[in-house]
């Protein structure tokens, strides 16, 4: 009797110590292939368990582990349940791995180009504020005290946006005082309200500059200097020639206002510029770069506008008439009620223009390119078609 207990004591601890052997073998076992159906994308799970379920040469216990392995790391917590997964299963694991894949692979990442046109957009944005800021302490408070606060501000601007190296510390320009500020870094100065005849400013960098309200005329000198900001210098030659900007780069500018009456704005870069309600009488803007520039009811009459590129700014309600856009690239500019009377356009590129009530009677049009273009209630009494036909002969535009 006390051998048969013994015995059966010993039996039981031999059967004890070799269970937790055997169940790690076969949990290692289960764990390296579920990894490596893992780490493959779950492609061979179904692959395995059937290699597993018929392989007849291997012992009882070893295709247990194997499918009890694979089975776990193909269904997770249900794997004490013993049950395969299905084919269908199956299938919607390896659909969501195809999809997870494919939203990896296709996640658009922001270029340098991308980050940087954000940044200069902010940029333009919040110099905008700033210039807004000012004209409003310009117009609301007393000379001295506004004088005083925008100095101030323009200090604070001074440490967030980049300023000019030829800028002073309260936003003048001193070359002013001399009338070349030619090939001078003058970003960001702050001009505003300022008599500017005479000054040439060829080849400037004049980013973000605020020209709010400033005279470029010849005539600004004869009539006298405007109500200037605190600390700013005013130009006092006489018989100025007309303001020399060719080459100058003004993207982002603030120009609202402006008096640029026959300025000479050949090459310019006025890139997103703010040239609303500006003056542009006769002004040259031969080759000119006025990319996204924002010109809603400006004055262009009879300004030379060959081969600028306008590609979409906005020229609502600007006039246009006698104006010189031959060669100029207009492709999804805006010109919802502009006058273009009388201007030429010839091989002007209007592609996917807002035309809508713009005047365009009297217009020379011969070759111009509108394809998309929106041409709602455009007015073409007299004008000469693209094919060369005047408009309301045959055949027709």
């Amino acid at each position: 009797m006390y051998t048969k207990i013994v015995s059966s004591s010993s039996q039981a601890r031999g059967r004890r110590q070799r269970s937790p052997f055997a169940w790690l073998g076969a949990g290692v076992l289960g764990l390296g292939v579920g990894v490596g159906v893992a780490l493959t994308g779950g492609t061979g799970v179904a692959a395995a368990d059937s290699a597993a379920a018929g392989d007849t040469s291997a012992s009882a216990s070893s295709s247990k582990s194997v499918s009890a392995g694979v089975g776990r790391a193909a269904r997770g917590p249900g794997a004490a349940t013993g049950r395969r997964p299905s084919g269908s299963a199956s299938a919607a694991v390896s659909a969501r791995s195809v999809v997870a894949s494919a939203r990896r692979a296709t996640a658009v990442k922001p270029t340098p180009a991308d980050v940087e046109a954000r940044a200069a957009e902010f940029q333009g944005q919040l110099a905008h504020s700033f210039h807004d800021a000012r004209e409003w302490v310009h117009t609301t408070l007393p000379g001295p005290v506004g004088g005083v606060v925008n100095d101030a501000l323009f200090v604070v601007r001074r440490l967030v946006m980049p300023t000019g190296a030829d800028v002073g510390m309260f936003g003048t320009a001193s070359c002013m005082a001399t009338g070349d500020c030619s090939g001078k870094d003058l970003t960001g100065v702050q001009l505003d309200c300022q008599n500017l005849s005479g000054v040439d400013w060829s080849g400037a960098n004049l980013t973000h500059a605020n020209f709010q309200n400033a005279d470029f005329s010849p005539s600004a000198t004869a009539a006298g200097p405007l109500p200037a900001a605190s600390g700013t210098v005013t130009a006092n030659a006489v018989n100025n020639p007309d303001a020399n900007l060719s080459g100058a780069d003004l993207s982002g500018a603030d120009l609202r206002n402006a008096n640029l009456s026959g300025a000479n704005l050949s090459g310019a870069d006025l890139t997103s510029a703010n040239l609303t309600r500006a003056n542009l009488n006769r002004a040259n803007l031969i080759s000119a770069n006025l990319t996204s520039a924002n010109l809603t009811s400006a004055n262009l009459t009879r300004a030379n506008l060959n081969s600028a590129n306008l590609i979409s700014a906005n020229l609502t309600n600007a006039n246009m008439s006698g104006a010189d856009l031959s060669g100029a690239d207009l492709t999804s500019a805006n010109l919802t009620n502009a006058n273009m009377s009388g201007a030429d356009l010839e091989l002007a590129n209007l592609t996917s223009a807002n035309l809508t009530n713009a005047n365009m009677s009297g217009a020379y049009l011969l070759q111009v390119r509108w394809p998309g273009a929106n041409l709602t209630n455009v007015n073409l009494t007299g004008a000469t078609c693209p094919n060369g036909s005047v408009f309301g002969e045959r055949p027709s535009c």
